[in-house]
C-alpha cells in the first residue's frame, strides 16, 4: 500500500469517526475507525509505516481534539499495533478467523491499555466501568474490521484459483 493512499484512509476514517457517534446514541458507543484501520493494516501490510506510524499519529489527533487528556489513545493505538506486528509471522493472515480473534483481542488489549493509562494518570475510571461496555465494542469494531479486512486482503494475497499459487 502506497503511504499516501494510506494517510487518504486514516483522514477519512479520523473525520467520519466523530459522525458514527451519532448513529449508536442509546449505547453511547462511539466505533473506534483508527483502531481498526490499526489493526486490518497491519495485519495484512508487510511495511511498518501505514498502521503503526498513521494509527498512532492520528490517535493523538484523537485525543486532542475530543479526549480529556493527550496521548492515551495513541500509545494504546501503537502498543497494540506493536504486539500484533510481532504476532503476525505466527498466525495465518488469509484465515479470516485469525483476522477475526486479533480484532476481538486488539479491542480488549486497547481497553485494558487505556485504562491503564488512565489509572496512573489518576482518574477515578475503574476497570470493571471500562469493560462494561467492551462488549459493544467488540462486536462493533470486530464487524468494521472484517469489512476492512475483506476489502484489503483480495490486494495482498494471490488468488488461490492461480496454478501457479504453490
Amino acid at each position: 500500500m502506497k503511504y499516501w493512499h494510506a494517510f487518504i484512509i486514516y483522514l477519512i476514517a479520523f473525520i467520519c469517526q466523530p459522525f458514527l457517534y451519532g448513529l449508536f446514541p442509546m449505547l453511547g458507543i462511539d466505533l473506534n475507525l483508527i483502531l481498526c484501520l490499526t489493526v486490518v493494516l497491519t495485519l495484512v501490510y508487510d511495511e511498518i509505516l501505514p498502521g503503526l506510524f498513521f494509527g498512532p499519529v492520528f490517535g493523538l489527533l484523537s485525543d486532542s481534539l475530543y479526549g480529556p487528556y493527550v496521548g492515551p489513545q495513541a500509545f494504546a493505538i501503537a502498543v497494540v499495533g506493536v504486539l500484533i506486528f510481532i504476532l503476525k509471522e505466527y498466525i495465518n493472515i488469509e484465515n479470516v478467523f485469525n483476522a477475526i480473534f486479533v480484532l476481538i483481542a486488539s479491542t480488549w488489549l486497547f481497553v485494558s491499555v487505556l485504562w491503564c493509562v488512565y489509572f496512573f494518570i489518576g482518574s477515578t475510571y475503574s476497570y470493571t466501568a471500562a469493560l462494561h461496555d467492551l462488549p459493544i465494542q467488540i462486536l462493533l469494531n470486530t464487524v468494521t474490521g472484517i469489512i476492512f479486512y475483506r476489502a484489503l486482503i483480495k490486494r495482498v494475497v494471490k488468488h488461490r484459483r492461480d496454478r501457479y499459487f504453490r
